[in-house]
């Protein structure tokens, strides 16, 4: 489950604090444990054809490691494959049992290694057997005999030390990350409550957690060794087609395995992936597949999950909701089991292409004269597949409930904004009526919805108690959305500028100027002297308006630059370089993805308590130091001086450490996959 009822887990502050003291050198430990699989052959490669070309062309001197009777060859490489089952078969085990439940289908991968391993070690030995003679005595005719008295067999002598080590290199490969997900899944099940999952899951989480630690620690070490012991025998041992082949089969009883059989569903399936539920061929019974076959008709094929993503872009030119939707496309189409689809009234060429570069399909709406641009999203094209449709709050949201009635499709509803709460910050004609009744039409149509999600804590918590008249509380999901990778490789410059370049980006708009914040953003600024307040978001038109609202606050020209709304993202890549700090002083947001922005830049921030960013930041270590819990712009100037006082070089390290906390906790691959199971699940009538 992505999420269920919260409740507050044991203060873990100095442990939490400690793990992350000591995650930059896990984090590269794993990244080479665990680096992508093209990359790890293509290493594998490079060291079998390197040593290869050392061992015939530039000889090394012998050593300890050239010597078969070394520690590592005797104690460790000639028991190989039981040292590595000894780690991964524990480890399956825990891991399998408490995320998917399925412990001995997934052990099976064992078996079927071991029995790979097996047949290839012994094939080895009889092709050498078969290929070979004895050299001194050639009336010997087998190897054993022709050792027994002191002779040499020689023969073809397929690298079993090649096999075996990159053979056992992958499969840790692909049997570890499920530790990379760990930790996400204890959190969520910190918030849930027992009665909404197995109850081994729920009782045993605390105790399989530090095994679970232990084993992918010792199995990445194994796998490191298994590495430099590759390169020990490429260098002293074998000729270069020996070792060539023993590498070739290794990869293919791999490659054939984990990457073409464990994809179906008649197979053990992959690592931290439940059985597939997808598809009426994966539900039937044996007897009924049977009586399908009785009576002369095949067994419907499983299919990938079609997503239909309703979008009024591809880009962030509409804001906050339209960068949600285009990152949160993107790791959804991560995944082999669905395909993704947004479906928008305007596209362009380019962004067709950008998109299908990230496995995403943009399909354009017809134009439909009197209906509003956004409305023509109610009327797919016929030949495109639905089986789920997400509609994002009201206005690109309604559209999804006639998509429904005319597919019969599932569908997932977005909550993004709390209408009533954000309406008492408002300052157009009567905010409040118009917030109730927008109120009211959100939820009304999270009521119709196959299942909700909320973006963040906060809006979770709040629909959650929305939607009790309905029963419907137990529906919705709570998905926080992760760092945005696209920011994380900011170089910033180390040195301190002579003024404090503050940040205040977002919609401009005259009727969210309060509700933003920015009023608070600019008296802030104007009582720290040294501070230059930016403010990047005015609309078309607009710059010398919002010029003067800062003004009016207190902020003097000589220290005051107003921008348009930055749509290209390289461009806000550079703004970030700019600055110092960023502030989000909203004084209500349902999330605040502006400042989910600079945190993912690495920039110094500060937050206001009263947002859903805020909330997700106060659950992990070093969040509470950057949020602010008041509309009072004197404790943001004093925080912002506190900040200003502190070295850049620590400041941009803090942030560091907040970012990797959070992306810990927070972490985009292992929500997206619980909602697809969920998803599934919903397709299903499960």
């Amino acid at each position: 489950m992505i999420s269920a009822k919260p409740k507050m887990a044991n203060d873990r502050q100095v442990e939490s604090i400690l793990k992350t003291s000591m995650h930059p050198y896990l984090e590269s430990f794993y990244d080479w444990v665990l680096m992508p699989t093209q990359l790890k052959v293509a290493f594998c490669w490079f060291v079998v054809l390197t040593g290869s070309f050392i061992h015939d062309f530039l000889p090394l001197p012998q050593c300890y490691f050239s010597n078969k009777e070394n520690i590592f060859n005797v104690y460790f490489v000639k028991f190989g494959w039981g040292w590595t089952q000894l780690l991964l078969i524990p480890f399956i085990s825990l891991t399998s049992s408490v995320h998917v439940c399925h412990m001995l289908r997934h052990l099976s991968r064992m078996a079927v290694a071991t029995c790979g391993w097996y047949f290839w070690v012994n094939l080895f030995v009889y092709i050498e057997e078969k290929t070979g003679y004895c050299e001194g005595e050639e009336t010997l005719i087998s190897k054993r005999s022709c050792y027994q008295e002191g002779f040499y067999w020689n023969g073809f002598d397929i690298s079993g030390h090649c096999f075996l080590l990159i053979y056992s290199v992958l499969v840790i490969k692909e049997e570890l990350p499920p530790k990379i997900y760990w930790s996400s899944r204890i959190s969520t099940f910190e918030q849930t409550s027992p009665e909404d999952i197995n109850a081994f899951q729920h009782k045993n989480i605390a105790l399989v957690t530090p095994f679970v630690e232990v084993l992918s620690f010792f199995a990445g070490l194994l796998s490191i060794l298994w590495e430099f012991m590759l390169v020990c025998s490429t260098i002293y041992f074998h000729t270069v087609y020996q070792k060539v082949l023993g590498a070739l089969i290794a990869m293919f009883t791999w490659y054939i395995t984990y990457r073409v059989w464990y994809h179906h569903d008649l197979s053990p399936g992959r690592p931290w992936v439940r059985k597939s539920t997808f598809g009426r061929f994966s539900q039937m019974t044996s007897s009924q597949l049977g009586e399908l076959e009785g009576n002369g008709q095949s067994p419907p094929r499983a299919h990938k999950l079609q997503v239909t993503i309703l979008a009024s872009e591809w880009g962030s030119d509409k804001g906050g909701v339209s960068t949600f939707t285009r990152e949160f496309a993107i790791q959804l189409a991560k995944f082999p089991e669905v395909k993704v689809s947004l479906f928008v009234p305007q596209c362009s060429e380019e962004n067709k292409r950008t998109a299908l570069r990230r496995n995403i399909e943009i399909v354009k709406a017809k134009r439909r004269p009197g209906y509003d641009e956004l409305d023509w999203l109610s009327f797919p094209p016929n030949q495109q597949e639905i089986d789920v449709v997400f509609g994002q709050g009201v206005k690109l949201g309604h559209q999804a409930q006639v998509i429904r009635e005319s597919r019969g499709c599932k569908w997932l509803k977005v909550v993004h904004t709390d209408p009533e709460e954000l309406a008492m910050y408002k300052s157009y004609q009567n905010p409040i009526s118009s917030g109730e009744k927008k109120h009211e039409t959100e939820v009304e149509l999270c009521a119709m919805a196959d299942l909700i999600f909320g973006v963040g804590p906060k809006l979770y918590e709040s629909f959650r108690g929305y939607l009790r008249p309905y029963k419907k509380s137990n529906a919705i999901l709570d998905i926080t959305p992760g760092v945005f990778d696209e920011f994380l490789n900011i170089e910033h410059v180390k040195e301190d500028g002579k003024q404090c370049k503050v940040l205040v980006f977002g919609r401009g708009d005259a009727e969210d100027f309060e509700l933003k914040g920015f009023d608070i953003a600019g008296k802030a600024v104007s009582k720290v002297q040294d501070a230059h307040l930016t403010f990047v978001g005015a609309p078309e038109g607009k710059l010398e308006e919002i010029a003067e609202r800062f003004r009016r606050c207190g902020v003097p020209a000589s220290r005051l630059t107003v921008r348009s709304f930055v749509q290209d993202r390289e461009r806000l890549k550079q703004l970030f370089c700019e600055m110092d700090l960023v502030l989000m002083p909203s004084r209500s947001e349902g999330f605040g993805l502006t400042g989910l922005e600079a945190l993912s830049a690495g920039l110094p921030m500060l937050v206001s308590r009263n947002s859903g960013f805020g909330e997700a930041l106060s659950k992990v270590p070093f969040g509470e130091s950057c949020l602010i819990g008041s509309e009072d712009y004197n404790e943001w100037a004093k925080e912002i001086k506190k900040v200003w006082k502190r070295d850049r070089r620590m400041r941009l390290q803090e942030a560091e450490k907040l970012r990797t906390s959070y992306s810990e906790k927070y972490n985009w691959t292992t929500q997206c996959s619980d909602l697809v199971f969920q998803l599934i699940s919903i397709f299903n009538g499960k």
